[in-house]
């Protein structure tokens, strides 16, 4: 496999979406080649276009695994010149954004496209029926041994006053940077609906 990501020590989603994939695929013992997008100069990025051809003609991987759409271009010409089959993760905005172009045309030559929600899967759909047949759920990944079923914190619920409640748990990252797009999250429609919540289930 080779592997192609963004910058893995940054503290974002679509970072850690592909950190959990490379650890699985290291703990299977699949043999994969990494190339990363450190960041934004466009020394980078020229470094990370002469190491992505170097590694597609010297690794010869059987798959190209594509960690994020903007990549995605690369592997369309991998495919188109030598025949190099791909896989592309699909998270959220950056799909949702998503109209015309190189990408879709990357999207749409895909032999896997993963998502990680059925939101998601929704939305490629309403633009890209075409390619249903090339979508595979691959949801977030978890460690389970941080993340198990527990007894209810009695320091929580007294502090938060959540005695005898139903309470929404929702988790996300909040950017400045992304303040355009935090509705793509849901937020938005998640706070319209509290108040249809509170009128069917009063003690919520």
């Amino acid at each position: 496999v080779l592997y192609l990501a963004p910058d893995l020590e940054a503290v974002a989603g679509i970072q850690r979406y592909n950190r959990r994939i490379l650890e699985i695929l290291e703990k299977e013992g699949v043999g994969f080649s990494l190339v990363k997008m450190r960041d934004a100069r466009l020394s980078s990025k020229i470094k990370f276009v002469f190491e992505f051809f170097s590694r597609l003609l010297f690794f010869r991987p059987d798959i190209i695994w594509c960690g994020h759409i903007n990549f995605s271009p690369l592997c369309l010409i991998s495919k188109k010149i030598f025949g190099a089959e791909y896989i592309l993760n699909t998270h959220g905005v950056e799909i949702l954004k998503l109209k015309k172009g190189v990408k879709v045309k990357a999207l749409k030559n895909a032999l896997i496209i993963n998502y990680i929600a059925e939101y998601i899967k929704r939305e490629i759909l309403k633009k890209w029926p075409e390619v249903e047949s090339d979508l595979f759920l691959l949801p977030n990944p978890i460690e389970e041994d941080k993340f198990t079923i527990r007894e209810k914190s009695a320091e929580l619920i007294k502090k938060y006053s959540l005695e005898n409640k139903k309470v929404i748990l929702t988790v996300a990252r909040l950017s400045e940077k992304e303040r355009l797009e935090w509705d793509n999250k849901g937020y938005d429609r998640a706070l319209k609906a509290l108040p249809l919540v509170l009128k069917k289930i009063p003690e919520a």
